[in-house]
């Protein structure tokens, strides 16, 4: 951003005036209908042109001086709405799809609906979480599904419109990070602190339908909408994409389906990535998205933003092309820790 201009040059309103052009400087300046005036008649400076002007004046000086205070050029934000309900802390927030409803998981073992005044529609408990809950998601696209992982290794899937459990799936590991893996509102995305990488389906109870095992502790996960690669950023400071087509072992005797195969692995730091986002094309929907740029934050306080590259095409064998993630921009300055 333009640096701030210094306070010596934050303009008065009386100096804004004597600068602008609308207005003589001096009598010799008006035109008195003899001919020898520069041109200004004395009729067109009225009161209602010197008020306008200084309007003009105080409107510039008071935006300058904003921008003396604010480097960015812009008022900071401030608060429009608070919601009160939860009785621990607050560790995951997710808006709906259509921006009406806003989920957030606590420390209190509750999930809980607002609306986008911060009303509390409902709190979903009944047959609930243990423990800590540390993650929500929104499934279907029309936000009637509703996903939650928490520390007491369950991932609860929830009907909102009726604020009813659907069905819970036990998962080996604190549950950190949840993604919805497709629009139908029935799959999504879990990452647990032992490393596990999971897909959920409301409609297979109690067992995973995919289960890989990550080199270390997974803190997010970003689902890409063609459905097939996952990206995961964990505590040893890596991106990895696993492709859910390529399993490196069926079910056999009941057990649910392993993957061990990763599409590509790199180690962007070497402190734990914290979070992944991604980003959507204008009016594409929020939650799948076949995003091109993804920013990482790691506890370094840098965000780095990589690019994916355009769509790749299919090789001759019906695969798609291995994929990989350039660094193109790195940003930094923030003073406390980022997460």
């Amino acid at each position: 951003p333009p640096a701030a201009p210094p306070p010596h040059a934050v303009p008065s309103p009386s100096s804004a005036l004597a600068l602008s052009p609308s207005l003589p400087s001096s009598a010799d300046d008006l035109d008195t209908g003899n001919g020898n005036g520069g041109g200004l008649s004395t009729t067109a400076v009225s009161a209602s042109a010197v008020a306008a002007v200084a309007a003009r004046a105080d409107s510039m000086a008071q935006r300058v001086q904003q921008q003396a205070q604010h480097p960015y050029g812009h008022c900071p934000f401030s608060c429009k709405a608070t919601g009160k309900g939860h009785t621990g802390a607050v560790y995951s927030l997710e808006f709906s799809p259509d921006a009406k409803l806003l989920a957030s998981a606590g420390f209190d073992k509750t999930v809980r609906v607002w609306d986008s005044q911060l009303r509390e529609v409902s709190c979903l408990h009944e047959g609930g979480h243990r423990l800590h809950v540390a993650a929500v998601c929104w499934g279907a696209a029309d936000g009637s599904t509703l996903f939650s992982g928490s520390y007491d290794r369950t991932v609860k899937t929830w009907d909102v419109a009726k604020g009813a459990l659907v069905c819970s799936h036990t998962v080996p590991g604190y549950v950190q990070a949840l993604q919805p893996y497709a629009p139908d509102g029935h799959m999504a995305i879990a990452g647990t602190a032992s490393g596990h990488l999971m897909l959920i389906d409301s409609r297979v109870p109690e067992a995973a339908v995919i289960n890989a095992l990550n080199r270390s502790m997974i803190n997010s996960v970003r689902a890409f909408a063609n459905g097939n690669q996952v990206l995961v950023g964990d505590s040893s400071g890596t991106l990895t994409i696993w492709d859910f087509r390529r399993p490196a072992a069926d079910a056999v005797g009941g057990e649910q389906q392993v993957v061990s195969s990763t599409l590509f692995a790199q180690s962007v730091c070497d402190v734990p990535v914290s979070h992944v986002a991604a980003s959507r094309a204008r009016g594409e929907s929020p939650v799948f998205r076949d995003a091109r740029f993804v920013s990482v934050n790691c506890y370094d306080n840098v965000v780095r933003i990589f690019d994916r590259g355009p769509s790749r095409p299919l090789t001759g064998s019906g695969q798609q092309t291995e994929p990989s993630l350039e660094n193109i921009c790195t940003l930094t300055g923030v003073k406390s820790k980022s997460w």
